[in-house]
């Protein structure tokens, strides 16, 4: 040190001090540039790396949610599916009974109709106007259902029947014998307008 000294006077000593100083402040902040800008590129990459980790957990929680989403779905569809198995039960035995009860209803009509021509026929004799229509709606009814018996036969019997009653004066006998004859001569004006008559 006393060399420097003696070399040296204090004024170089101290332009070379502050020109030391200046070299080492412009070191420091080179040093510092250097970090921002190695900061500024590695935070680049760092935020470009942390906005992909965090696209990668968005996507992570999408595919739970689509996961979540489709176990809902399934889970629908399978009560779906069950609901329509006890829907379609449901109406195949709402059938079943709809299709008792048309069966019942043609042999109630048809027993009906059975009974009420017996009276009209063979007990009266004759047929009023509501009765008649009465039993000619029972008689539709019955074949809109399906019904193709008989029946058929004793409505054009009924049909048949005249619409005022016989004189007092005839016996049952005498009536039932008339009521006869006069389906048996509306039987025979049917068949002659059914057919064509021959020229």
């Amino acid at each position: 040190m006393v060399e420097l000294l003696t070399t040296y006077n204090l004024t170089d000593i101290l332009i070379f001090c502050v020109i030391l100083a200046l070299a080492l402040k412009a070191f420091v902040t080179f040093l510092d540039w250097a970090h921002e800008r190695m900061k500024q590129h590695f935070d680049k990459g760092y935020s470009q790396t942390r906005k992909e980790e965090k696209s990668d957990e968005k996507l992570v929680a999408i595919e739970k949610e689509m996961k979540s989403v489709e176990g809902c779905i399934t889970e629908i569809t399978h009560s779906i599916a069950e609901s329509n198995e006890k829907i379609d039960d449901l109406v195949e035995s709402v059938n079943k009974r709809v299709d008792t009860l048309v069966e019942s209803d043609i042999e109630a009509i048809k027993s009906y109709i059975t009974e009420k021509h017996r009276y009209f026929v063979y007990e009266q004799g004759w047929i009023d106007a509501y009765s008649k229509e009465c039993l000619i709606k029972r008689f539709q009814i019955y074949k809109d259902e399906g019904g193709n018996t008989f029946v058929g036969g004793l409505m054009d019997e009924i049909c048949d029947l005249p619409m005022v009653p016989p004189k007092d004066d005839e016996s049952m006998h005498d009536k039932f014998v008339n009521t006869e004859k006069y389906i048996q001569k509306n039987h025979e004006k049917k068949k002659e307008t059914r057919e064509p008559s021959a020229v």
